[in-house]
């Protein structure tokens, strides 16, 4: 979802348009925050695989 608001952004150029990606970056940010303290608190052995995986994007973020 991400990368398509990003290619649309890029496509109209619009800053509006960036800005709602951006938000959306945001929310998904404070949304993963969540569900993974409530993944580590139901499954301690998350913490092992949160340290080798990356958030979004594997190996980058």
């Amino acid at each position: 979802m991400l990368a398509l608001g990003l290619g649309w952004a890029v496509r109209r150029g619009s800053a509006g348009a960036l800005g709602w990606t951006a938000a959306l970056a945001t929310l998904f940010h404070f949304k993963a925050a969540h569900e993974e303290a409530a993944l580590l608190a139901r499954f301690p052995a998350y913490a092992a695989y949160r340290r080798r995986t990356r958030r979004f994007v594997p190996g980058v973020l």
